[in-house]
């Protein structure tokens, strides 16, 4: 009886761990470190430059970076929606070079007295890193008019 259920146990145990490792054969997590991780608030653009030739750069979401390639080494990301992803960097020979994890983050933090009457208040995005402003669908100037006064009581203006 005590060596029927221990060829049992055995026999158990063999079958769990044949099982176990089949599953992990077929599916595994790939661990991307905390060094190859690139936080961007919404709007910032980087550039990064890899030391071997890239074919494409791979993302499964598709508005929380923009990857814009600028050679077949450098190229510049920016910062979209909100999110986490992960770009994977296709070499020219199929294989993959190198996985990072980007997210995209902060929180709406608004300041308010600072607007006009179209824009009450300044919106920035913050993390724990900093604040920056929110990008602005509206078109930037090309000049700038810079009034400085002066002691007689007028404004003296440049324009840049």
């Amino acid at each position: 009886m005590f060596f029927r259920i221990l060829c049992l146990s055995v026999g158990v145990v063999l079958a769990t761990g044949h099982f176990a490792s089949a599953q992990d054969d077929r599916f595994k997590e790939i661990d991307i470190s905390s060094e190859d991780t690139i936080k961007l608030q919404p709007g910032e653009v980087r550039v990064f430059q890899f030391e071997q030739p890239v074919k494409q750069i791979l993302t499964p979401g598709e508005n929380t970076v923009e990857i814009t390639p600028q050679t077949d080494r450098t190229f510049s990301v920016r910062g979209g929606d909100p999110g986490e992803t992960v770009a994977t960097a296709i070499g020219t020979d199929g294989r993959v070079i190198r996985r990072v994890r980007i997210t995209v983050g902060g929180h709406l933090v608004k300041i308010y007295g600072v607007g006009d009457n179209d824009h009450p208040f300044l919106p920035l995005v913050c993390d724990e890193f900093g604040c920056n402003p929110l990008p602005s669908k509206e078109p930037v100037p090309k000049s700038v008019t810079v009034r400085t006064p002066t002691r007689a009581g007028g404004f003296v203006e440049k324009t840049y």
